[in-house]
């Protein structure tokens, strides 16, 4: 998970407004805005380990395996956005307006990672501010990734591929949900999957 600081920081405590008079500006003045500025910031900004206040929650996810786990383990408790339809490139993909006001309505984000989004890693980190977003790959050990020879120093991001690798992914997922989401079935050893595919069913053959 991209890490964001779990609390709002406790609000600082007010300036001595008289100290900073003199020379015909009110310098205490604006000290004080500031101090009320961040008293507010404090107060509303979100906070990345916000819980849903109802369902359907919404989930924003990148890739379409991404999606496809999420919308499995999360089942009719989210709504799944998938950003990059069929087609679409992760590497070379580049937000769109209506994209990133996807992302700022989402109440919890999903991506690949090992730098399969490319240009969007600007916009998640921070992102990860307000929210929680986690790589569904930083549980997967990372002696365990392929090194291509044509990506020096970088993990092969196409893991999906490898079904050991890929039921860490859908571990990932169901972790990050239970946490943000307390009543999500989690996926229990004896249902980690074998295959790509039935990744997906992870959450759906947990439910009760």
């Amino acid at each position: 998970m991209l890490r964001a600081r779990a609390h709002p920081p406790h609000p600082p405590s007010p300036p001595d407004v008289g100290a900073y008079k003199g020379g015909g500006c009110n310098v205490g003045a604006y000290w004080l805005a500031g101090w009320l500025l961040a008293v507010l910031l404090a107060c509303f900004l979100p906070s990345a380990n916000a819980q849903p206040k109802a369902y359907p929650y919404t989930a924003v996810t990148t890739v379409g395996m991404v999606t496809d786990i999420v919308r499995q383990v999360a089942a009719e408790k989210a709504t799944v956005i998938g950003l990059l339809g069929a087609g679409v490139d992760p590497h070379l993909y580049k937000p769109s307006r209506d994209d990133v006001a996807a992302l700022m309505r989402a109440q919890i984000v999903f991506y690949s990672g090992l730098m399969l989004e490319g240009k969007l890693a600007d916009t998640l980190v921070k992102l990860a501010r307000t929210r929680p977003v986690h790589a569904v790959t930083e549980l997967i050990p990372p002696e365990t990734l392929l090194e291509p020879e044509e990506m020096p120093g970088h993990h092969d991001p196409h893991v999906w591929m490898d079904p050991a690798a890929w039921a860490q992914a859908v571990e990932a997922v169901a972790q990050a949900l239970t946490a943000f989401d307390p009543r999500t079935p989690r996926c229990t050893a004896r249902m980690r999957p074998t295959t790509p595919r039935s990744a997906t069913n992870c959450g759906r053959t947990d439910r009760k």
